[in-house]
């Protein structure tokens, strides 16, 4: 029993190890060898192979992760892949922010990311989107294009106040948009750009759309002063 338990060990310990330095390969051949070795000695250990292995426990975690942070309306989409400024953008059919995991892809996103991805997207389809979700309209760039063209659009006025304070006038109504509070990519493409003093705008259920310079289309959830989309025009 205790040569049993010393391959275990081994082969889970290399499985591990490799699988955190990203040689998928090595990890996989150190499981199947451990199950095999445990095999040939009859041994009852080969279950605990299986069920401590990097490709049984990451994906439950992952899972679990992913319930967790739907419940506490946290769930973001993990993605891989250099962020566009429209990585700002909360997704279209599921109303979550996406997260970057970085530039590479490593393989180990499958047990991961994908694994918690999937989970978020099911809770979703199955209970609902997530608390505080923006639930209301959301044009496609091509519909708030349209939104903003002749004899659908009004016009406002834009102030920038101090702090990073953006002040929106239409229809004696004000709102003001905390650019500090704005996802990043989208503070930047903002804050590089000169503004349009009397920006092109339309509200249509509580989402504001409205294009605050030359480049760029912005949808503000007017609830919470959130900016939840830019399209490059």
């Amino acid at each position: 029993m205790a040569k049993d338990f010393e391959i275990l060990k081994m082969g889970l310990g290399i499985a591990w190890l490799t699988i955190w330095f990203l040689v998928i390969p090595v990890s996989i051949i150190a499981i199947i060898v451990t199950i095999f070795k445990l095999i040939k000695r009859k041994s009852k250990l080969v279950k605990y192979t299986v069920i401590l292995s990097p490709f049984l426990i990451l994906p439950i975690l992952n899972i679990a992760m992913a319930i967790k942070d739907y419940s506490l309306g946290e769930a973001k989409l993990k993605l891989v892949g250099y962020p566009a400024p429209e990585f700002a953008n909360i997704n279209q059919e599921y109303r979550i922010e996406n997260k970057s995991l970085g530039c590479s892809f490593t393989g180990t996103e499958y047990l991961t990311a994908f694994r918690y991805n999937q989970t978020v997207k099911y809770l979703i389809k199955k209970f609902g989107y997530q608390n505080n979700s923006f639930t209301g309209f959301m044009p496609t760039k091509e519909i708030a294009v349209q939104l903003l063209s002749t004899g659908y659009y009004e016009i406002g006025n834009l102030k920038f106040g101090k702090n990073e304070i953006i002040i929106i006038e239409y229809n004696s109504e004000f709102f003001q948009i905390d650019l500090k509070d704005q996802h990043e990519l989208v503070r930047k493409t903002i804050m590089e750009s000169d503004l349009n003093s009397n920006p092109k705008l339309k509200i249509v259920e509580k989402c504001l759309i409205i294009q605050l310079n030359s480049t760029w289309i912005y949808l503000i959830e007017l609830e919470n002063k959130k900016i939840i989309a830019q399209y490059r025009i």
